[in-house]
């Protein structure tokens, strides 16, 4: 579910929605707030292993929603592809001051792509994005449980991934 709580008392956490409102079979894989529309965003996707976060590669594309922060719901703003040759299933996104999105894909070094876009870019009757720009990420893994945040104050994108082990080298 989603919870809220004030800042100067955060054991006071209320739930405030559940992801009913999600596609079928979706799970929120990241939460990241735009200054620029000052909106909360959810990055969604297809969890297949939930107890070790593995992200399904089939499908290819994840989903961009709203969130109400006073009522929990989820509005479905575009269904986000990246048509990269790597994994493209995005796994981790934050948004800069600016509302320009960044995101990044599931895989290991070598694989893992920076892709962004803004707002401007969705298809509105078709609820369909494509974002762009995609840079290689040498020596970064997003694998697991992944998030991103952007330092507002000084440019600077920050990435935290639970790893696991690279299947073909054994290093995390």
């Amino acid at each position: 579910g989603l919870y809220a709580a004030p800042q100067e008392d955060l054991e006071d956490a209320q739930k405030v929605g559940d992801f009913s409102t999600l596609d079928e079979g979706e799970t929120v894989l990241d939460l990241a707030y735009n200054p620029a529309d000052q909106q909360l965003y959810a990055l969604t996707g297809e969890v297949t292993d939930k107890t070790k976060g593995t992200i399904s590669k089939v499908n290819g594309s994840n989903s961009l929603y709203t969130v109400d922060v006073v009522n929990g719901t989820f509005t479905k703003v575009a269904t986000v592809t990246t048509g990269t040759s790597a994994p493209q299933t995005l796994h981790a996104m934050t948004v800069d001051g600016n509302g320009t999105f960044y995101a990044v894909n599931s895989g290991f070094s070598g694989q893992v792509r920076l892709v962004t876009w803004d707002l401007s870019q969705v298809n509105a009757d078709a609820k369909t994005l494509k974002a762009s720009g995609s840079t290689k990420v040498d020596q970064a893994y997003a694998s697991g449980y992944t998030s991103m945040t952007y330092d507002q104050a000084n440019g600077v994108i920050y990435l935290a991934s639970g790893a696991q082990n690279n299947p073909d080298t054994g290093n995390a």
